[in-house]
């Protein structure tokens, strides 16, 4: 054992003069390793010994090198900067942490490889000594990781590589004794006894945090989450009389934590991003761990009892007729001291909800069975982590809410209520529910296809008001949640039987409750009460809702069944019909008789799934055969119908026989509660489609640098820095949102205030750029365009051309002056070269005449704001060689303030402008539910398209405005199908095609006409004795066609005047063709006939049409499959 020889000579002889020793030979040349070979038994003894976490290395039996071995290695902290070099010590961590056989110079490579990968991963993220965790952490972590091994890692093994080598420079420099390299001395850290602050909390957080990415155990951004969060509730500040946990009990706190996500990880297979989210994002365990590491209460600052705003404490209380006295010293800072203490160890707080005997009371039944080992101890009285040992019949970890609760009931949180302080959720067995799902919606009581499902061994979600109270689906916060689900593709088959209550025909019959609806009138009769109209529209969204649930099944994989009586007025309603088209679904009446009820009654299932036909049994009795129940009062003076709202348990057999194929049936199935859903909802990996868009307006940017993309430099992390810190020094959030609330004009900085940030500017810019900054403002310019173009340059902006555009004033496009960005997508070249006149408009729009008053004061503003100059019309024509004059409009709206708008497209000046690229703007507007996971058309747009839509079906003349309205919202809407995107061609094709006016011109000028036209037969000029417009085009004459110059020629002159149809673009009208008016169904004219198109049907894309099928095909029913 040449490694431990040489090492322990170095130990015992200190380097004289401050010379190096010559411990660089303890690592021996290849020369020197091969004449003094290890004996094969000693070698795998040895490397057995070191095999293991280094933080518990014991001696084991062997010979004294070999314990001399495990001491150097596992101490080589303490003679490293004598023996190894730092790399190569972290090496030799992570070899004997995980058993590996290499050589130094592998154990170095490996720990480089990880560094690399780091810096590869997470670019952003700079590593020093102070961040970098130490060799035994590394070590330590690189066991924990391993699969099945996860575990809370000790705070006093968190330690930097400073931390580590400042540690080892401060031990004595004395001769070690024999012991002392045997037994391994474990550098450790201390805990603090009192408060830490978040500077603390996030080193020792940060460690585990780079470690564990370090070693690919999970995703730093995960773990960046879990930390920000537990240190943003570890210290935040607790209400008046509550004192703040110590560091103890965070400690606890985040060892409850790690703990429960290890079982996670081990026992049910997560992944730990998996882990690290749920209790992030999901899971409230971790605000509530804050609450229970809460302090107690304690002395004020002038020695008084309660603090200044906290409640007086109350020194005695009445229990079972007997006075009890409080002890004072036990809820101080100091905690009592005395073993025998005579008097009531209990918090001397009122909460107000009870009184102060009942309040005691409670804590006194809960607490007296059992006094803490030390229980005297103000510590362990505060302190939850401690008080498990004491509890024997109760779990160890983790804790139910509820069990924790009743420990400290009233010195945590004053007296609480226990009926509303729910258990958390358990952890599902995933393996039994993925592909054996049903979700039983509207389930009933008994829950009859609940419980055959499960007798079947396929696991369960049944939702219903008459299992609980919270599973109420007018509720978004049940309902959303539920539609996040069937989305998720979790779902293998989906059941609603809606109530029928307010649907039922049975109201219809006389005499009987009022009918609230008809078939006429499905959204309520008239003249119904606001609580009878309530009732209405609560079951329309419950029907509504649960179509939704079962369409969103049926997309995402899954089948479905829909369940109402045969002729309940359901399944007239739209929503319904369009469910059942999508699907082609099944419509099957099944009689009651048949499946052994004795009653008049039949139901009817809509459903996607085709094994469900067998279902289909309608009644073959003579009429009368059975007993009615339809407007029948039973024995209680209630409808005997009511009592048949569930299935007989016969039928729900031959429903689960028939579904049972769509299911992975397993032993012991899960009947999930609804508080488990979010268990159920599959996690998207980090790297799974789809993937997060950031719009940073064309040019690459993300919101978020704390974890800066792959390939970027992130150049403005000192800027960053440096403002973060100047603004909190500020305290600028707190200013903005009081600036916000007073909705104060005034600027939010101060000019001094506004010169330090431009400090923190100029000093990254000096050195980037190695000039000064000029931060100069321009007349006419609302910006430092200067400092804005050296920032530009500093960043390597591609678009280096838009600030120089600036500052010599913005160019408008009229000119082909845009340049090219280098950032958008280059815009195709445009295919004429035909200059448009500018046209000089003599009246402003409607909206600017009716309001003349506003449109002075609103000209007035803009010229007292230098916005607008005031020019006479024949100075602006001597000034600029073209001139347009546009429209002027005043745009009012309710509650807001009237505005000024000029159409500069009527003039002629937008449709000359070039932009030399295309860009997409961002679409707002959306509804957006986080917690479904959907995106929405609200109802005001679905109403304005709507109200756009029906004007455009009547055939005739349409106002252009009107198509170039609806064409916009269509466009937007199908932003989330672009499948849908060419029916918009037509419209579009509409639009560019004006109607057709007539217009005469003498004989005689027929051969003038020429000059006046363009080669594509657009009037340049206005033709001699005649009122068309420039920029119209000829279309025709006489009935003859023209398409260029020369087709003037084939037109005969006569004596009477030529009439030309002309096509002006400015019209304000304009016809829609049959395609853009066609209604998918009514016969098309000769153009469009079979003869002129392809012929092919949906079930060429699809394997069905969209028919509905009824089930048996004899049934009656009284209303018509929807087609």
């Amino acid at each position: 054992c040449l490694f431990a020889k040489e090492a322990f000579k170095v130990i015992t002889e200190p380097a004289r003069g401050g010379q190096q020793p010559a411990a660089q030979q303890a690592i021996e040349p290849k020369e020197q390793a091969q004449a003094h070979p290890q004996p094969e038994e000693q070698q795998e003894s040895s490397d057995s010994d070191i095999d293991g976490e280094l933080v518990r290395v014991k001696p084991r039996c062997g010979t004294l090198a070999h314990n001399m071995k495990i001491r150097l290695v596992a101490g080589a902290a303490s003679v490293g900067q004598q023996i190894l070099s730092r790399t190569a010590l972290s090496g030799m961590a992570i070899l004997a942490c995980v058993g590996k056989r290499a050589g130094h110079r592998g154990d170095c490579e490996r720990v480089m490889s990880l560094q690399k990968q780091f810096h590869a991963r997470y670019p952003g993220e700079i590593l020093d000594p102070d961040n970098y965790p130490s060799a035994r952490l590394l070590a330590y972590v690189a066991k924990v990781v391993q699969k099945g091994e996860l575990r809370w890692i000790p705070w006093k093994l968190r330690m930097s590589q400073a931390q580590q080598d400042s540690l080892a420079l401060r031990r004595p420099a004395k001769v070690p004794r024999l012991e002392e390299l045997i037994y391994d001395d474990v550098p450790q850290r201390e805990i603090p006894a009192g408060a830490v602050g978040a500077n603390y909390l996030s080193g020792i957080l940060g460690l585990v945090s780079v470690a564990v990415a370090m070693l690919q155990g999970a995703h730093l951004a995960s773990l960046r989450k879990f930390e920000r969060k537990f240190i943003k509730l570890a210290t935040q500040k607790c209400e008046a009389g509550i004192r703040n946990p110590f560091a103890e009990e965070i400690m606890q706190a985040d060892r409850q934590l790690w703990c429960q996500m290890a079982d996670l990880v081990n026992l049910h297979g997560w992944s730990l991003d998996d882990a690290l989210t749920e209790y992030t994002e999901i899971r409230g365990d971790m605000a509530w761990l804050r609450k229970q590491k809460g302090g107690g209460k304690g002395r004020s600052a002038n020695g008084g009892q309660s603090g200044q705003t906290g409640a007086k404490w109350i020194t005695k209380f009445e229990d079972k007729g007997k006075t009890r006295l409080l002890c004072r010293d036990y809820s101080s800072a100091k905690g009592c001291s005395f073993t025998d203490c005579k008097f009531e160890h209990l918090c001397p707080v009122p909460t107000g909800r009870f009184d102060a005997a009942e309040l005691v009371h409670r804590s006194t039944q809960l607490l007296r069975t059992k006094v803490l080992d030390g229980g005297r101890n103000h510590a362990s009285y505060f302190n939850a982590g401690v008080a498990d040992s004491a509890f024997p019949e109760h779990p160890r970890v983790p804790p139910t809410v509820r069990d924790l609760f009743r420990r400290f009931p009233t010195t945590l949180f004053g007296a609480l209520d226990w009926g509303i302080l729910p258990a958390p959720p358990s952890v599902l067995d995933l393996s039994k529910v993925r592909g054996n799902l049903f979700l039983d919606l509207f389930a009933g009581h008994a829950r009859p296809l609940s419980s055959a499902f499960l007798q079947a061994g396929v696991s369960v979600l049944s939702v219903d008001t008459m299992l609980a109270s919270e599973h109420d689906l007018l509720d978004d916060s049940v309902f959303e949640p539920l539609l996040r689900l069937s989305f998720s593709g979790a779902v293998t088959s989906a059941h609603a039987s809606p109530p029928c209550r307010e649907y039922s025909r049975c109201k219809l019959i006389r005499p009987g409750p009022k009918p609230l609806r008809t078939p006429e009138h499905l959204a309520g009769v008239p003249g119904l009460s606001s609580s009878e109209q309530e009732r209405v529209d609560a079951s329309r969204t419950l029907m509504e809702r649960a179509v939704e649930l079962l369409h969103a099944t049926y997309k995402a994989g899954g089948h479905f069944s829909l369940e109402n009586p045969a002729n309940s007025m359901l399944w007239l309603e739209e929503a319904v019909c369009i469910l059942l088209q999508k699907a082609n679904a099944d419509v099957l009446v099944v009689a009651a008789c048949a499946y052994g009820w004795d009653i008049s009654k039949r139901w009817a299932f809509a459903t996607s799934f085709r094994d469900m036909q067998r279902l289909a049994k309608d009644c073959s009795h003579a009429e009368g055969s059975h007993r009615p129940v339809a407007g029948v009062r039973d024995e209680s003076g209630g409808y005997a119908s009511q009592q048949t709202s569930e299935f007989p348990a016969k039928l729900a057999e031959a429903y689960v026989s028939a579904a049972l194929p769509l299911f992975s049936t397993c032993e012991n199935p899960l009947d999930v509660q609804l508080s488990q859903l979010y268990q159920l909802i599959p996690a998207k990996g980090r790297f799974d489609m789809p993937f997060a868009h950031q719009d940073g307006a064309g040019i690459y940017s993300v919101p978020d640098w704390s974890f800066p993309p792959n390939g970027t430099v992130d150049r403005l992390q000192q800027v960053r820095h440096a403002l973060t810190q100047k603004l909190f020094e500020l305290k600028a959030p707190i200013r903005l949102r009081e600036h916000v609330l007073a909705k104060s004009d005034s600027p939010l900085f101060s000019e001094g205030e506004i010169e330090s940030f431009r400090a923190i500017f100029s000093e990254f810019l000096v050195a980037t750029t190695g000039r000064p900054v000029d931060w100069s403002v321009q007349p006419f310019q609302p910006y430092t365009l200067n400092a804005l173009q050296q920032l530009s340059e500093a960043l390597e902006d591609p678009d280096d051309t838009l600030f120089a555009c600036l500052q010599s004033g913005a160019p408008t496009g009229y000119f082909k002056d845009i340049p090219r960005s280098g950032v958008f997508v280059p815009a195709p070249e445009a295919t004429t070269s035909e200059e448009q006149p500018l046209l000089e408009c003599q009246e402003n729009w409607k909206g600017a005449r009716e309001n003349p008053e506003t449109l002075e004061s609103l000209i007035q503003e803009e010229l007292d704001n230098g916005y607008l100059e005031e020019v006479a019309l024949e100075e602006a024509r001597s000034r600029w060689p073209e001139v347009a004059v546009g429209k002027l409009n005043v745009v009012i709206v309710p509650d807001k303030n009237p505005r000024l708008t000029v159409d500069e497209t009527i003039s002629g000046v937008n449709p000359a402008c070039h932009i030399p690229e295309r860009y997409n703007l961002p679409g707002l507007g959306w509804q957006l539910s986080y917690r479904a996971g959907t995106v929405r058309v609200p109802q005001s747009k679905r109403e304005k398209l709507r109200g756009l839509l029906n004007p455009l079906l009547v055939a005739g003349r349409v106002e252009l405005k009107l198509i170039q309205q609806a064409l916009g919202l269509l466009q937007w809407i199908t932003q989330l199908h672009k499948e849908l995107r060419p029916w918009l061609s037509s419209l579009c094709d509409d639009i560019s095609r004006p109607p057709g006016t007539s217009f005469s011109i003498e004989p005689s000028r027929w051969g003038s006409l020429a000059p006046c036209l363009s080669e594509a037969m657009v009037f340049i000029s206005t033709p001699a004795g005649t009122a068309i417009p420039v920029g119209s085009k000829l279309l025709s004459a006489r009935h003859i066609e023209l398409w260029k110059k020369s087709d003037l020629a084939k037109v005969p002159l006569t004596s009477k005047r030529v009439w030309m149809r002309i096509a002006d673009p400015q019209s304000r009208f304009r016809r829609l063709s049959v395609l853009s008016r066609w209604d998918g169904v009514s016969p098309l004219p000769a153009p469009w006939n079979p003869d002129f198109r392809y012929r092919f049907t949906v079930a060429d894309f699809f394997d069905l049409r969209h028919d509905v099928r009824l089930f048996p095909a004899d049934a009656k029913l009284l209303w018509k499959l929807p087609r």
